[in-house]
């Protein structure tokens, strides 16, 4: 694991340097697909790069990862629920998410929308909910792309808008709270949907 570890440290910096590309947004679009299907490398270290460059396109950047985590989970969806054998299993066991996998699974049958919509802010990779849902099509496909998208949408564009609002100056602040920033909105979407019922 610390060879994974070491490597995904080296991509993160690379991952990195594509904010200074002029085909960055394309570069955006494509690792957000690669982590809700392929690879687990977050898709903030290029969108945060990329807002703090240019704030007024925050909002943009937001919607493209927000895209491109959509459709490779639909990716991913297709390799738990075909490939499963060949790759997703592989894939769990390469990365020890096995685990994660079976605790996904129980969330999905507890409440599938809920799982997903709060999924970008769980401590679990995305992939491993992209390949739970399309595993014996845990989730019907069109429930999963719907949430999917939702789910990813509220996550980047949180990120998206404090940049477009505040610019610059707020990187230091997501650096530092980004995560409690999302496990706060977990919680206020939480309660939003257990006051209007939707969790029931």
């Amino acid at each position: 694991m610390s060879l994974i570890s070491q490597l995904l440290h080296r991509l993160k910096y690379w991952i990195e340097g594509f904010a200074q590309k002029p085909y960055s947004t394309y570069a955006l679009f494509v690792v957000a697909f690669v982590e809700s299907s392929l690879f687990p490398i977050a898709p903030d270290f290029l969108l945060i790069p990329l807002c703090v460059a240019r704030p007024k396109r925050a909002l943009w950047y937001a919607l493209v990862v927000a895209l491109g985590s959509t459709v490779g989970a639909m990716l991913g969806y297709y390799i738990g629920f075909q490939l499963f054998d060949a790759v997703g299993m592989k894939t769990l066991a390469l990365f020890g998410w096995s685990d994660a996998f079976h605790a996904v699974l129980e969330k999905y049958r507890a409440n599938a929308r809920s799982a997903l919509l709060l999924a970008g802010f769980l401590p679990i990779p995305f992939q491993v909910f992209t390949l739970a849902a399309g595993f014996n099509q845990t989730i019907n496909f069109t429930t999963f792309l719907v949430a999917t998208f939702v789910g990813r949408a509220v996550r980047f564009f949180l990120v998206g808008v404090l940049l477009f609002v505040f610019g610059p100056k707020v990187k230091e602040l997501l650096d530092r709270y980004l995560v409690r920033m999302t496990i706060a909105v977990v919680v206020l979407i939480v309660v939003w949907m257990s006051a209007t019922k939707l969790l029931m």
